[in-house]
C-alpha cells in the first residue's frame, strides 16, 4: 500500500455533557449534532441525517509490562470485544507514524486463518489539530493496520504469541519475543460509537462519528469524547475543493464550546502520554 486510503479529522469533546443514562447520552449527542448544524449554516457545510447508537463494545489495548510495543516500535495491539462477554475477539496490530513512507512499507498481515471479511489490511491518514503561532496547525499521523478474528483472548499471551496470528512482522520484535503481554494500565474500556451522520463538504460526503469512552464501574460518566468525520482517498489524493473545505470545517467545530482543544486523546489516556 503506496498510499493512504481515507482521511479522518479527530478532535476531542467535552464529556460531561454526555454523562447520565444511555437515555440522556442519546439526547447529549443529538444536541451535539443540532448545534453543529446551526454553526456550520455560515461555512457552506451542512450536518445530514443523525448520529445514532451504531455499537457497544468491550476494548482493551495490550502491551509489554513496560509498553515496548508503543514507546519503542511504534505499535498499537487493540482487542475489541462484544459486550456479552465472549472469548472471540476481533484484534487489530496497528503501525502509526507521522512518516507516510514508514508506515506504507509495513508488511505485516493476518494469517489466512484469522483474516476477517476481506478488508484486513487498511492504511489511513488521521489528522489533529495543534497550537501554532498562526491559529489552528495542521497535524497528520499515518496508520497501517492489520485486522485479525481470533476465537481466544488468551492466545495473545507472549510477543512471540504475535506472530501466530500474524505474518511478516518486524523482526526487531524478536528481541522482546518472550515479554508477556498485558492489559495497558489495567485500563478496560467501555466504547460506544454514534454513527450515521456525515457532513456535506464540496459535493461530498464524510462519514462522521461520536466516540465516548467509559470505565466499566463508572457507566454513567465518560472518561473521554470524541467527534471524527472521514472521507476517501483516490491513490492518496482529494479533490482540492473537498480538502480546503474539510480544512475549513475542522477550524469551524474547535470555535465550538463543545470542543476541548486540550483535552487528551483517547491514546493518550491509554498510554499515558501527552501524544495523540
Amino acid at each position: 500500500m503506496k498510499h493512504p486510503a481515507s482521511r479522518e479529522y479527530k478532535m476531542m469533546l467535552k464529556p460531561g455533557p454526555f454523562a447520565g443514562s444511555d437515555a440522556a447520552r442519546a439526547a447529549a449527542v443529538a444536541a451535539v449534532w443540532r448545534d453543529l448544524d446551526q454553526h456550520l449554516a455560515d461555512h457552506s457545510v451542512s450536518a445530514a441525517k443523525q448520529l445514532e447508537l451504531a455499537v457497544r463494545r468491550k476494548v482493551v489495548f495490550l502491551d509489554t509490562p513496560d509498553r515496548q510495543l508503543y514507546g519503542q516500535f511504534d505499535l498499537i495491539l487493540r482487542l475489541r470485544q462484544s459486550q456479552e462477554g465472549m472469548a472471540r475477539a476481533d484484534v487489530t496490530l496497528k503501525f502509526r507514524h507521522g512518516d507516510r513512507l514508514q508506515s506504507a512499507a509495513q508488511p505485516f498481515r493476518p494469517r489466512k486463518a484469522y483474516a476477517g471479511d476481506g478488508r484486513e489490511v487498511t492504511f489511513e491518514e488521521d489528522v489533529k489539530a495543534v497550537p501554532s503561532a498562526r491559529g489552528l496547525g495542521f497535524w497528520a499521523l499515518f496508520s497501517r493496520s492489520a485486522k485479525a478474528v481470533i476465537e481466544e483472548v488468551t492466545m495473545l499471551a507472549t510477543v512471540e504469541a504475535l506472530g501466530s496470528v500474524y505474518a511478516k512482522l518486524p523482526a526487531h520484535l524478536t528481541v522482546i519475543s518472550d515479554q508477556p503481554l498485558v492489559i495497558v494500565g489495567g485500563l478496560v474500556i467501555t466504547e460506544e460509537v454514534y454513527a450515521g451522520g456525515w457532513f456535506d463538504i464540496a459535493d461530498a460526503r464524510a462519514e462522521a462519528a461520536v466516540i465516548l469512552w467509559f470505565r466499566p464501574d463508572d457507566p454513567r460518566m465518560p472518561i473521554a469524547a470524541e467527534l471524527s468525520f472521514r472521507f476517501d482517498l483516490h491513490k492518496g489524493r482529494a479533490d482540492p475543493a473537498l480538502a480546503a473545505g474539510a480544512w475549513r470545517l475542522f477550524q469551524a467545530l474547535h470555535a465550538l464550546d463543545d470542543v476541548d482543544p486540550q483535552g487528551p486523546t483517547k491514546t493518550a489516556l491509554v498510554y499515558g502520554t501527552a501524544q495523540p
